[in-house]
């Protein structure tokens, strides 16, 4: 059984040290609520691609974003990877293609070589 006085005070109950209320955003819809005495708080099952939408409606909206100190820097940091990946793939996919062309060339060659001794 619990002993009296180990609690927080009731108004405080459930609040950050800011004294602000977390509440769980997970899409679009859930930045729609009153963020005036509250603090976004991202589901960890959100991907990067919506943690980018998220954030720049949150910004369009001042709401400020546990985890996040500085708002821009994060959105210029997520861009920045998803530019670094989008380049490291079209890369592989360029150099997949050269060797698929130099595969090609080969089995042409040898095919006009297996014809010409015949």
């Amino acid at each position: 059984m619990p002993a009296v006085g180990y609690s927080s005070p009731r108004l405080v109950r459930g609040l950050n040290r800011e004294g602000l209320l977390p509440l769980l955003v997970s899409s679009l819809k859930d930045l729609d609520q009153n963020f005036s005495q509250a603090i976004a708080i991202f589901s960890s099952s959100v991907g990067m691609k919506k943690r980018l939408s998220l954030l720049e409606k949150a910004q369009e909206k001042k709401i400020r974003v546990e985890g996040v100190k500085d708002i821009n820097k994060t959105l210029q940091e997520i861009k920045e990877g998803f530019e670094k990946k989008r380049k490291e793939r079209k890369k592989k996919h360029e150099e997949r293609g050269k060797k698929h062309e130099e595969e090609k060339r080969k089995e042409k060659k040898t095919e006009k070589e297996e014809e010409k001794k015949k």
